[in-house]
């Protein structure tokens, strides 16, 4: 029974003589588990650049995810807490933005008569427009102004025929009632290649075909003013 424990010890005995070949071993171990974690690493990081290179030489439209629905203002913020986590946890390992997105219904000039009609605006709320524009002219837009406070781009502006300091009377197209008085404070310039725009060409161009119409602007507020 002295040498129950003769095996254990010659074991000690051994690796301490050969000390040099366990430490060689055991580094082996470590660089062979750091390695495996880098690659594993080093994997994801190549994949996701290269899907990062990949959606940035898409089409602006198409580097960007649009949920769209009709709804009316009060129930925009229900939808939106249950939307927006949804399409966060979509995007979330490719990166990205998410932004809200309001527009109203059509608007006319209130001194056309309506048989008449044939030019058509919308107000717009744009979530965090000033990241992604520059001002070329004016203020941003302050909520609660009377006359109601707009901007537009630069393209907006030559088809609408407006500067700073014009004022718009208009009035819905699907309700007669509601008349809106507007003053333009400011104008903007945006980067059509900017994902944020989605290619649409009311707001990249100032003006789309909708049927016998022709759409202008779009008149850029404040959402609580929307």
């Amino acid at each position: 029974m002295a040498h129950g424990s003769g095996l254990p010890g010659a074991v000690v005995q051994r690796s301490l003589a050969d000390w040099p070949v366990v430490l060689a071993a055991w580094l082996l171990l470590v660089c062979a588990t750091t390695l495996l974690a880098t690659g594993v690493v080093y994997g994801d990081a190549v994949a996701t650049g290269g899907l990062h290179r990949a959606l940035l030489a898409e089409p602006p439209a198409d580097r960007a995810v649009v949920a769209a629905l009709n709804a009316h203002k009060p129930r925009i913020d229900d939808l939106d807490r249950v939307i927006r986590p949804q399409i966060e946890r979509s995007i979330a390992a490719a990166g990205g933005e998410v932004v809200r997105v309001l527009r109203s219904a059509a608007f006319a000039d209130r001194t056309v008569a309506v048989d008449q009609v044939h030019d058509l605006t919308v107000f717009e709320s744009l979530d965090g427009i000033e990241a992604h524009a520059r001002l070329v002219a004016g203020v941003w837009p302050s909520a609660g102004g009377e006359p109601l406070q707009a901007t537009v781009s630069e393209a907006a502006a030559t088809a609408m025929n407006l500067s700073v300091g014009d004022r718009l009377a208009l009035v819905s197209r699907v309700d007669p009632a509601l008349t809106v008085e507007v003053v333009i404070a400011g104008v903007w310039r945006a980067d059509p290649a900017d994902a944020f725009w989605v290619g649409d060409p009311l707001e990249t161009t100032g003006s789309s075909s909708g049927g016998s119409f022709q759409n202008r602007g779009p008149l850029v507020v404040r959402e609580a003013d929307l």
